[in-house]
């Protein structure tokens, strides 16, 4: 099994003090590559609109959330959620996953990482997993065929633990 460490501090070196050091990582389909302006700003003017449409109850959006892989329970936990929040809120939530860059530093870490996504979101990820295989070529990469962004550890729960207890004990 993998581990944790929390880097004990050595007086003198700063540099060390409250540090982790992570032996793995799995990134599930994230962002690393920021959006183009545009679409950023489609995307948080869509999810807005989501919002505003949760906040007034709409039935046809929760019929379309309960014809994805999310269990009934998610549905009303995603809707509650949505219809709470601000539109500041969902601006910021946006700005802050999709303008992330990752940093060239990456190349440095000693962490073994895995780097998973859903043949569905292909159109993204893909590009996110070139982009971390360029600057750190020893990234394991999985495309899990006929799932979409969410879908192997929402609605796979008992594959998403075989996949990351097989990563961790290798």
């Amino acid at each position: 099994m993998t581990s944790v460490k929390l880097m004990q501090p050595n007086i003198g070196q700063r540099d060390h003090q409250n540090s982790l050091e992570i032996d793995k990582a799995i990134v599930d389909a994230g962002p690393i590559v920021p959006m183009n302006k545009f679409l950023l700003g489609l995307s948080v003017n869509y999810r807005i609109r989501q919002a505003h449409s949760m906040k007034k109850g709409s039935r046809f959006l929760k019929y379309l959330l309960s014809r994805t892989f999310y269990p009934p329970e998610m549905v009303d936990d995603v809707f509650r959620i949505g219809a709470n929040m601000t539109d500041e809120s969902c601006r910021n939530a946006h700005l802050s996953v999709f303008s992330y860059a990752l940093p060239n530093s990456i190349a440095d870490t000693k962490t073994d990482i895995a780097y998973w996504y859903g043949s569905k979101e292909a159109w993204l990820g893909k590009k996110y997993a070139n982009c971390l295989l360029s600057k750190l070529p020893s990234v394991k990469i999985k495309v899990f065929k006929e799932f979409n962004h969410g879908e192997l550890c929402i609605g796979n729960l008992d594959l998403y633990l075989k996949e990351v207890i097989e990563f961790l004990n290798s």
